[in-house]
């Protein structure tokens, strides 16, 4: 059942962003052909169906993703193969889902098929063909705005092979041209065959890293483009029991990245943060009433902290650039709530008014030991400074227990 506060939610949700949604709502996919870039997968016969490779009733005969980023921007080509076993296949195969956010990326479907004894039954029917929004992190009070493109099959059978091939077109405009990309060569089920290829404009810089036993992948010239291929086949599940930690792949992957280190990831990240030209008028009455009753710096720090931590609560808005780009301190003030990098920086604008010296630190993490950089690895933000001498880096969101500043910040 759903609960009064996630039905109250919604609906707030829903009036504060109706107007954007509904833009964004008026055209979510076309259909098309397959790019002439892409190099489509051929998939043998499956003459002997290994039972122990069966998940749910179906087995994944291919899993191709394949990426190209020119002077128009990044493309990623998925072709998504599963053979249905039986009748608990047959469920879990007829709702292929696509995941997109409409605010930076346009989707194409090129083929939506059932294919019974190397008959090719086409399902690109719009009527079939769904776009829903499921925000499945709204009781974690994190909104991102997600669409989810779900296609309801008809008549698939045991038997049957499902293809889904499609097109995702755009990047996050706040990672201001940046690329990166974390590719697995297993996954929690048997894969009869994954690829991932990468075309990459020749001379532009790119760091290369596999990781947990992975493979190098093979780099070859293909006109004004450098590929990276990474292929593996007849690969086993990857089963763990216990919770993994937040970030951790227990996956063979291969990382790619243009940035050159952890410094300019963070250099990027800092510049997220534009400061605003001119305090507003209700977060300036704030700022006063802190300078009015209190000399000591470390104490309006403290003052400061506490307001942010007591009076914004955490709530994250991140459609589209709003995953990275921090939300304007005197917005933040008015809703009265924002998500950590939000409330970091509505921190920092207030010492910074109260004379007290910090910095903006994103908050970096990797999954794994000599992981190359990647803007993904931004996790919020925290605000470091300090007085006489001390200095200390808080995340704003820590309210349990509170945090304190104490002699310095």
């Amino acid at each position: 059942m759903v609960s009064r506060w996630r039905m109250a939610a919604l609906g707030w949700m829903v009036a504060l962003l109706g107007p954007l949604l509904s833009a964004q709502s008026e055209e979510h996919y076309t259909l098309g052909p397959v790019p002439a870039w892409v190099e489509l997968e051929t998939i043998a016969p499956l003459e002997d169906v290994p039972q122990d490779q069966i998940v749910g009733g179906t087995y994944s005969l291919l899993d191709d993703t394949q990426q190209r980023v020119n002077e128009d921007g990044l493309t990623t080509f998925r072709d998504l193969v599963r053979y249905v076993h039986h009748s608990e296949g047959v469920q879990r195969a007829s709702q292929p889902s696509i995941e997109l956010d409409p605010s930076y990326q346009t989707l194409t479907l090129h083929a939506v098929e059932v294919i019974r004894d190397g008959t090719v039954i086409d399902q690109r029917n719009p009527e079939r063909i769904q776009i829903l929004q499921r925000e499945e992190e709204l009781e974690a009070q994190l909104y991102d705005g997600a669409y989810t493109a779900v296609i309801t099959l008809e008549d698939v059978r045991p038997g049957d092979w499902v293809r889904t091939a499609y097109s995702l077109k755009g990047s996050n405009p706040s990672l201001d041209g940046h690329y990166s990309w974390l590719c697995s060569l297993a996954a929690h089920e048997p894969l009869r065959k994954v690829q991932h290829r990468l075309l990459w404009p020749e001379g532009r810089p790119l760091k290369v890293r596999p990781h947990r036993g992975a493979p190098e992948p093979v780099r070859s010239d293909a006109g004004d483009f450098v590929e990276y291929r990474s292929v593996a086949e007849n690969v086993e599940a990857v089963v763990f029991n216990d919770p993994l930690p937040v970030g951790y792949y227990p996956y063979p992957m291969v990382q790619f990245s243009d940035f050159a280190d952890w410094n300019e990831v963070a250099r990027w990240a800092s510049g997220l943060y534009s400061a605003p030209a001119e305090i507003g008028e209700e977060l300036q009455v704030e700022i006063d009433k802190i300078t009015k009753r209190f000399s000591v710096a470390s104490v309006r720090a403290q003052e400061a902290l506490d307001f942010v931590q007591e009076e914004v609560r955490y709530l994250g808005i991140e459609l589209g650039i709003g995953a990275y780009v921090a939300t304007p301190p005197e917005t933040v003030l008015q809703r009265r709530f924002g998500d950590c990098k939000d409330k970091s920086f509505l921190l920092h604008t207030m010492l910074g008014e109260l004379g007290v010296e910090s910095r903006l630190e994103p908050r970096l993490s990797c999954s794994v030991a000599g992981e190359r950089p990647y803007p993904r690895a931004q996790r919020g933000g925290c605000v470091a400074g300090g007085t006489a001498g001390q200095r200390r880096s808080i995340a704003v969101t820590e309210s349990a227990p509170r945090a304190h500043v104490g002699v310095g910040l």
